[in-house]
């Protein structure tokens, strides 16, 4: 069903498509730090305005913040009440563990689950 002209081009549109938006993604990330850096150097947090000729160039500077588990664990008796409240615990499906209950298990926490269709993953690799 695949051995078709149209679907040999199809795949191969796909294979140069992903490899060309790699390379763009790749290109559009160092010039975006480039662009910044040249506009406002020495920027480390918060927002940042510059003009030049018609345009307006705005660059936004933040952290991003996690939790080291491991630590977390190793540390949450001693955190104050105002500290523990800094934290969000966010519940999420452990799949393997949905997966092995029967149906009848699950029954409660279906009510609770909301199933959505995925972005499909493709992998194409040569013979």
């Amino acid at each position: 069903m695949l051995d078709t002209i149209e679907n040999r081009t199809l795949i191969s549109d796909y294979i140069e498509a992903k490899a060309q938006l790699a390379e763009w993604k790749a290109r559009e990330a160092k010039l975006r730090i480039e662009v910044l850096e040249t506009a406002f150097p020495g920027a480390i947090s918060g927002s940042e305005t510059a003009e030049f000729n018609d345009l307006k160039i705005k660059g936004s500077f933040k952290f991003s913040y996690k939790l080291d588990a491991a630590s977390l664990e190793e540390n949450i008796a001693t955190l104050s009440e105002d500290e523990l409240s800094c934290i969000a615990h966010k519940p999420s499906l452990v799949m393997s563990k949905y997966n092995s209950l029967e149906l009848d298990e699950k029954e409660a926490l279906d009510e609770c689950v909301i199933v959505s269709p995925a972005m499909p993953t493709l992998k194409i690799e040569e013979l």
